[in-house]
């Protein structure tokens, strides 16, 4: 019996990953897949230089691919444009989401449930809203 391999992360990032990256990517793989209901956080951090927006960059190609939903935040407007470059797709910042006006329907594009968030800093966290 064929078994349907499911892609990883990993497949859209462009270096050979180092061990630590290979385990990263294992762990990030396991987290995306996981269906258990609630809320989910995956925190990624490391030193300047380590590939975290190269990941960030990875998982939104792996996302666009899946079809899947996500909004792209960093706590500065700099940050934003950085990620924004490195992902290729528009990213804004954390305070320009949660401090918006809720009145009226959401805008296009804003994170709703079932959609991936990721947040850039010297750290970078995704949540999976419920």
């Amino acid at each position: 019996m064929l078994s349907v391999r499911y892609p990883s992360v990993r497949d859209f990032f462009p270096y050979e990953p180092t061990d630590d990256q290979a385990l990263l990517f294992a762990k990030l793989d396991e987290f995306l897949r996981d269906q258990l209901p609630g809320r989910k956080v995956f925190v990624l951090r490391g030193y300047a230089g380590t590939g975290k927006t190269t990941v960030i960059s990875a998982l939104v190609q792996w996302l666009h691919q899946l079809q899947r939903k996500y909004t792209l935040m960093a706590p500065t407007g700099r940050a934003a444009k950085v990620m924004a470059g490195y992902a290729g797709v528009p990213a804004g910042t954390i305070h320009k989401k949660i401090y918006r006006q809720t009145s009226g329907p959401r805008p296009s594009g804003s994170a709703s449930s079932g959609s991936l968030t990721a947040w850039s800093r010297c750290s970078t966290s995704w949540t999976r809203p419920r």
